[in-house]
């Protein structure tokens, strides 16, 4: 007998993208944020997420031993930990694992030098899917101003994801797009990247800020709240169901014995999807 073949099979997938907090290595009470979230998401649905500020080997340690439900981890080494603080945790097997770090990283002064940001990427085994995780320049002031010396560097660098997803897309594969950009949504570069990949931003209904420079008050906050982490998505060969889309991470918790505050400075962004097999 002849196997019936259903081509309209499809799998039940979601994606997470976070920023840890973990830049610079000193950053707020790291131990206790990262085994608090990493609990909240062992006890997720969630599939496959997404971090950034995963800057040292002990940040990576911390996950590792937290993030008991996510087997399949994606980074690529570096001196002190994974190249551009970038790391992708997985229930499902990931496969094809790559780097390619930015061209426009600035001075030496800029600390993308010594992270040697860029984007991280890797395929999901068995699907058509291809995951790109990316951490830009951070810019504290978010705007395209002749003053602010960062802009160039975060539009070249915005322009450097649009290439390589882009690449992938031709390539055959649905590609998701997703990290700290930092990039506002009001951006021109921001409707640049969407003209340039032909891609869609999952969250665009959404205006709230992701990043809050007052939930933890040190001398690294950018000037102003905003809204700079995406999860975009390419889907030029019709494989992608959105399901939906959520902020998460977003509440106050204990912390320690004495402190309640938030997992991090950045929320969560959470896209639920079904995939043509």
């Amino acid at each position: 007998m002849a196997r019936i073949v259903n081509h309209k099979a499809t799998k039940s997938l979601s994606i997470l993208s976070f920023n840890t907090l973990g830049t610079p290595i000193f950053a707020p009470v790291i131990a206790a944020r990262y085994k608090f979230f990493s609990e909240y998401l062992n006890a997720s649905a969630i599939d496959i997420i997404c971090l950034q500020e995963v800057t040292t080997y002990y940040h990576l340690s911390l996950l590792k031993k937290y993030l008991t439900n996510y087997p399949h981890i994606a980074y690529k080494k570096f001196y002190y930990g994974p190249k551009g603080g970038v790391a992708i945790f997985s229930r499902v097997p990931l496969t094809d694992v790559r780097y390619a770090s930015f061209a426009a990283l600035g001075s030496l002064m800029m600390y993308t030098q010594l992270l040697r940001n860029g984007i991280l990427s890797c395929k999901v085994a068995g699907l058509p899917l291809r995951i790109l995780n990316t951490h830009l320049i951070s810019d504290f002031e978010y705007k395209s101003s002749s003053t602010n010396k960062y802009y160039p560097y975060v539009r070249q660098q915005v322009l450097e994801v649009a290439k390589l997803s882009g690449t992938f897309a031709q390539e055959g594969n649905t590609v998701f797009a997703v990290g700290d950009f930092n990039l506002s949504k009001q951006d021109p570069t921001y409707k640049e990247f969407l003209k340039q990949t032909k891609g869609v931003d999952t969250f665009a209904h959404e205006d709230i800020p992701t990043y809050y420079n007052d939930r933890h008050h040190w001398r690294f906050n950018a000037s102003k709240s905003a809204r700079i982490d995406y999860i975009f998505l390419l889907d030029r060969y019709d494989k992608i169901q959105i399901k939906s889309t959520k902020h998460v991470l977003n509440d106050t918790v204990q912390l320690t014995k004495n402190l309640n505050s938030f997992p991090s400075d950045h929320l969560g962004l959470l896209t639920s999807f079904n995939i043509k097999i």
